[in-house]
């Protein structure tokens, strides 16, 4: 493509973007603000289908359409409404705010972190709500434990005695490998800055004061995929349990295949159905330590470990891949949200307030902050200060935030209200500094957040965005979900007229020996044909075969053959994942029409769509809908 072409084709992109696209009686909107929407919803949330621009745009117009109606009736100028979108946009501008940037040094700290993992164990000294002085009454027991530790005590003797972390009973104050954004940032910090064997002096975090040993660094693995087997916790059957993956664990050695064998016998139907392939995971964003310990001891793929039992049940492992850390050019967008929405955004406030001072005209009388530090005394510091305001305070300006005022009264009410959250010991003047600054702070986020829509188009369109979607939800209320919910006799009839999609699945009473060795298979229905009892022929085979007790399961379950015989009382041999079944049917539950009272949520959300495609039929008439073609072809083109 020639230069001009490329050219001309930019001016066009250009044009349409704010060309209007589609307009719904008098209300506008643009192809940008299509444009964005699309870009964010066109994959379908019931399959990884990407919708069309055409097939989107019907959307659209329903989601406008739906919009248009409940501002005709008002609903925008309801107080309840007033009151809900005051509260979002309270929400998405604190956020905005809490935006600041983040340094190239802070993104190259946490790739550091994402890309090396840490072990340690700590010993935590919790601060007492009982004492005048807590942080020095917990940084001293801190100072005598590690002389402890000097002097040659065992640190492990010294967490399980005087940890306040509960977790020491179990894991004697091992906290496993952790990595980035797992642990509050100070301890976080500290545990990255020591050396393997290293121990350090007493780290303050909200929790308390923390004496944290490194025991380990590693690369970290990145990502791991794993297959598994397994039996949930069943106290009744403990025994047999145990039996049972010791079976599965030999079968597996032996060679069979583990993904067949985790259809077959797996107990978390989220991935047995996938042959046992959970999703991946890294280190610390698991609930079981001891699953991710097990998963990441394994160095090879394909590796199985031996069974092993976490508090959700018995296991088995199959190490399939590890996914590395993706390069620091394809995670920096991700890492500056996470720090921003981490407990490091502390370290951005002061960035905030200054790009916040640039927007607005700030004063502050300096007189103002003289006064009441000379006036706080050591009560202050105590949270036990008084503020007795003068004649003039109410007049005289402390200071203010463009037009805005705030007087000495003002900030003297502040420093009242707040001495409480005082740190403790830290001199007057330095709390007088702190808490007026706070002041200032939180008054210059609410004046900013009154311009926030004109200066930042992004931040306009998320808060559009809010206000349209709880349009939605209350217009959708008073046409659809409440008419249908509360029109009884509607529900019944939309029931009777559908009566034929209310049904109950089949069932069946199955019990079921599996097994790798046809002949093996042969012996055993060739038992139970003569009568032999179940659990007899289930202890003669059980080196070789593996027995499920009968139970109920639903026809199309995936632990039963896909040609299944519904034949009762019939003992049958089927060759289903890679092993050979001999299922006996005891009885079954035929498919039975369902009352009303059964099904009545189903019918209520099936009678609510129908509502809603009447209403849709209604609001095409009501309303004229235009659409620029031109415009539309213009970004179809752009997204092929």
């Amino acid at each position: 493509m020639s230069n001009y072409w490329k050219f001309l084709f930019l001016i066009i992109s250009q044009i349409a973007v704010s060309q209007t696209l589609l307009q719904i009686e008098s209300k506008e909107i643009t192809a940008s603000d299509f444009e964005r929407i699309y870009e964010k919803n066109r994959t379908s949330q019931f399959s990884d289908e990407v919708l069309s621009v055409d097939d989107y745009l019907d959307l659209y117009v329903n989601f406008h359409m739906k919009v248009y109606e409940a501002e005709e009736q008002g609903i925008h100028e309801e107080e309840k409404f007033q009151k809900e979108f005051a509260r979002y946009f309270k929400q998405l501008a604190d956020n905005q705010i809490a935006n600041g940037d983040v340094t190239e040094e802070m993104i190259q700290e946490v790739y550091y972190r994402m890309t090396n993992e840490v072990r340690v164990s700590h010993i935590l000294i919790s601060f007492s709500q009982d004492s005048e002085n807590p942080k020095a009454e917990a940084y001293k027991k801190a100072l005598q434990l590690i002389d402890s530790l000097e002097s040659g005590v065992n640190f492990e003797a010294l967490a399980k005695n005087h940890s306040q972390d509960p977790s020491v009973k179990m894991n004697q104050g091992d906290m496993g490998w952790f990595k980035v954004f797992k642990m509050v940032t100070p301890f976080e910090d500290e545990a990255y800055a020591l050396e393997v064997g290293e121990t350090s002096m007493p780290v303050e975090t909200q929790f308390g004061y923390h004496i944290i040993k490194k025991t380990g660094e590693r690369k970290s693995l990145g990502k791991m995929l794993v297959g598994h087997i397994m039996l949930y916790n069943d106290n009744k059957n403990e025994e047999k349990n145990a039996q049972k993956i010791q079976e599965i664990y030999e079968r597996l050695k032996s060679g069979e295949s583990f993904e067949e064998t985790a259809k077959q016998f797996s107990e978390d139907t989220g991935s047995a159905e996938k042959g046992g392939v959970m999703m991946p995971f890294e280190i610390g964003s698991l609930n079981s330590q001891t699953f991710e310990n097990v998963a990441f001891s394994l160095t090879e793929d394909n590796q199985l470990s031996e069974p092993f039992k976490t508090r959700f049940g018995w296991h088995i492992i199959k190490r399939l891949d590890t996914e590395p850390v993706a390069p620091l050019d394809e995670l920096r967008s991700f890492i500056s949200k996470r720090i921003k929405t981490s407990d490091r955004a502390k370290l951005l406030n002061d960035r905030i307030q200054q790009n916040l001072s640039l927007h607005h005209k700030v004063e502050i009388n300096q007189e103002a902050i003289e006064y009441f530090t000379k006036e706080a005394t050591s009560l202050l510091q105590k949270s036990k200060w008084e503020y007795i305001p003068k004649k003039d305070h109410a007049e005289k300006v402390a200071f203010s935030i463009d037009t805005v005022t705030y007087s000495w009264e003002d900030l003297g009410n502040y420093l009242l209200k707040n001495q409480r959250g005082i740190e403790l010991g830290q001199p007057k003047q330095d709390v007088v500094k702190e808490l007026a600054n706070d002041f200032l702070y939180g008054e210059l986020v609410e004046q900013h957040k009154k311009i926030l829509t004109e200066i930042n188009p992004e931040f306009k369109a998320s808060v559009d965005e809010y206000r349209d979607g709880l349009l939605l939800y209350e217009i959708m209320e008073r046409e659809v979900w409440n008419k249908a919910k509360n029109d009884s006799l509607g529900i019944a009839s939309y029931y009777e007229n559908h009566k034929n999609e209310y049904f109950s699945e089949k069932e069946i009473e199955v019990e079921i020996f599996s097994t790798s060795n046809k002949k093996v298979a042969k012996k055993i229905r060739k038992k139970l044909l003569k009568g032999q009892e179940s659990e007899e022929v289930a202890e003669e085979f059980s080196e070789n075969a593996i027995y499920t007790s009968p139970s109920w399961k639903k026809t199309e379950a995936s632990s039963l053959p896909t040609k299944l015989k519904l034949v009762e009382n019939k003992p049958s041999i089927y060759e289903h994942n890679s092993q050979f079944l001999v299922v006996t049917i005891s009885s079954s539950k035929e498919p039975v029409q369902l009352s009303l009272d059964q099904v009545r949520g189903r019918v209520i959300s099936d009678y609510q769509e129908e509502i809603e495609e009447r209403w849709l039929a209604e609001l095409r008439s009501k309303y004229t809908v235009k659409v620029d073609e031109n415009t539309l072809q213009q970004i179809s083109n752009k997204f092929e």
